[in-house]
């Protein structure tokens, strides 16, 4: 009698309900724990079983279709989780055939399925694993199921991009691309993965039909990559990027020089060396630097004299690059001594490169 006074005394009843709630809370948490370790170890031991009572079946099974139907059969009893980690590797290294055939077990497991089914959950990171699941196994008859994804948040759309590129839709994926911006710098890497891992001629297709892409910031990713996946058609485009109000666009034609770095593109690079923003001339002496043609050292002597500081330190480096004739040419600026800003750029890069002669610096 006198513990239940205790308890429903005013003074400690907040207490004892804190106590009590703390209590349950721990149980529930040792309880989920625990929960959490057996269902690893169950995984843990499915999938070693799956590995060596599986693995050797399915290699025949891809080559014959009675066998994929028993191989399938034989599967149907282990884990998803268990069956995705096995399959999913081999539809991202096969092509042809195999890629089919196990393809076809994936959707004959009813992995497929679920991944449709999670894609359109209220959950954003359900329908993001499962949308990386697409990105591997999707195919052209799942492309309305992936376009609904289109206007969902940023990751999910880039593996929607990288999708339909995969496919073929290039319709589609030139629709996607157009709206897509890219918040932050920062925030491009998957883009570019996205696009570096395009079909070369899927990319083609895109790249040709470069100025139908309304996002200025694609335009620019499309435009450099096109320099080494489809040089001809980067050519066809550059000029119109470099004399774009776009100063993104203007650099995306540096970045292009500078992978293309063919001698015939110098008069462009000039052009560019003389833009009002000092960071398209920043790069403009970057694609110099990359042509590599002794036409670029005058052009880049005068870029020393730039009223940017980051463009003289620039400039001056790319005349070092170039060997003895570029130690001629500083010297030159130093001895016109023309201004004072090129005199001191050169004469700083003069001093840096005979104490790396002279082992100073690493």
């Amino acid at each position: 009698m006198g513990v239940d006074l205790i308890f429903w005394d005013s003074e400690f009843r907040a207490l004892w309900l804190t106590i009590a709630v703390e209590l349950v809370l721990v149980v529930s948490q040792l309880i989920f724990l625990t929960w959490l370790a057996r269902r690893r170890t169950f995984l843990e031991q499915q999938t070693a079983r799956f590995k060596s009572e599986m693995t050797a079946g399915f290699y025949e099974a891809t080559n014959d279709a009675a066998a994929l139907d028993v191989w399938v059969n034989n599967a149907k009893g282990y884990p998803s989780s268990t069956l995705r980690e096995f399959l999913l590797p081999y539809l991202q290294a096969t092509r042809g055939d195999v890629r089919s055939n196990t393809r076809l077990a994936y959707v004959k497991l009813g992995l497929l399925a679920q991944d449709i089914r999670k894609s359109r959950s209220r959950l954003w990171n359900r329908r993001l694993i499962a949308m990386r699941y697409l990105w591997v196994v999707a195919e052209a008859e799942e492309k309305d199921i992936v376009l609904e994804r289109c206007d969902d948040i940023y990751p999910i759309r880039i593996l929607v991009g990288g999708i339909l590129a995969r496919i073929g839709a290039t319709d589609d994926f030139l629709g996607l691309i157009s709206q897509l911006q890219v918040p932050r710098r920062v925030m491009e890497q998957p883009i570019w993965t996205m696009v570096r891992d395009m079909p070369a001629q899927e990319f083609r297709k895109v790249a040709i039909r470069w100025p139908d892409i309304e996002s200025s910031y694609m335009r620019r990713i499309v435009l450099v990559r096109s320099a080494r996946a489809a040089p001809l058609i980067c050519k066809k485009w550059l000029k119109d990027a470099a004399k774009s109000d776009d100063v993104n666009l203007r650099i995306a034609a540096c970045g292009a020089i500078s992978e293309l770095a063919v001698s015939s593109l110098v008069e462009l690079a000039v052009s560019l060396l003389a833009d009002p923003a000092w960071e398209v001339r920043l790069h403009a002496v970057d694609s110099m630097a990359r042509i590599r043609s002794n036409a670029c050292l005058d052009h880049l002597a005068s870029a020393a004299a730039d009223a940017a500081y980051w463009v003289r330190q620039k400039a001056v480096k790319a005349i070092s690059s170039f060997g003895a004739e570029g130690r001629t040419c500083l010297q030159a600026i130093i001895e016109e001594d023309a201004d004072s800003f090129a005199v001191d750029a050169a004469a700083e890069e003069i001093d840096r490169q005979k104490r790396i002669a002279a082992g100073a610096l690493a």
